[in-house]
């Protein structure tokens, strides 16, 4: 997917186009509200990052920034999305507990 959406965007803004000339502090806090965002919004943050890391250019330097802005945003995109397995799975035990409940 992401060499796919890597070599769309080479296609269509051209092979110098890049979605930050840096990737700095104010780009990864940027970078984390908009997956963390999109996880809120149902989509798996995954997904945002893998279209994130296609649109970049990275140096070395600015990869360790990546890196941590995708952890994090994994880990919270993760605990906040309604379709994250683990929000699931706790709604389903939840909800298992309410109906034996309010059988009693």
């Amino acid at each position: 997917m992401t060499i796919g959406l890597s070599t769309l965007v080479t296609a269509a803004a051209g092979s110098d186009w890049t979605l930050f000339t840096r990737f700095g502090t104010p780009q990864a806090m940027i970078s984390f509200v908009a997956i963390t965002l999109s996880a809120l919004a149902g989509l798996h943050p995954i997904i945002g990052i893998s279209v994130l890391a296609s649109i970049l250019n990275l140096q070395s330097g600015e990869q360790t920034v990546f890196a941590f802005v995708a952890l994090s945003s994994w880990a919270v995109g993760t605990s906040v999305g309604p379709l994250s397995g683990i929000n699931l799975s706790l709604q389903g035990a939840l909800r298992g507990k309410r109906l034996s409940h309010d059988e009693k």
